[in-house]
């Protein structure tokens, strides 16, 4: 192999490998925060109290109202935009939020999306990881 060839693997390998571990990490961590918060939420009632307008497109969320333990009000925003918002002004909704930091909350819809998301992270990281330690590996 001449010299340019493994110059190039290796500053493949090399540029490839950080970026790998840092999305990897990202996903373990955002996979971990979730997990801490659904341990330790808190679930109520609450109800959407507006719509709220995407800057850019004709796509809405609701924004949402409960109350916590102390009876303090908070509001959040739904996670999904959509046409229409999936659920309308004035309909009640289950709400989970984090009792140490009430303003951290989410609507209980039963989803695991995050953690869909979190599993594609953590593969769009591990396949440029393996494909380094491949490229290393042939040097």
């Amino acid at each position: 192999m001449n010299s340019f060839k493994l110059i190039c693997k290796l500053l493949t390998g090399i540029s490839v490998l950080p970026f790998s571990l840092f999305v990897m990490g990202l996903a373990i961590y955002s996979s971990l925060d979730t997990s801490f918060f659904l341990n330790s939420a808190v679930k109520t009632n609450g109800v959407v109290i507006d719509l709220v307008r995407h800057a850019n497109k004709n796509i809405y969320t609701s924004k949402y109202s409960f109350s916590d333990e102390r009876g303090l009000t908070y509001t959040g925003v739904y996670h999904v935009y959509s046409r229409p918002a999936v659920y309308g002004i004035g309909e009640p909704v289950e709400v989970l939020y984090d009792p140490q930091f009430p303003q951290k909350s989410v609507i209980d819809d039963g989803s695991v999306q995050d953690y869909f998301f979190n599993t594609g992270i953590f593969l769009s990281g591990l396949i440029p990881f393996l494909m380094a330690i491949l490229i290393f590996k042939r040097l």
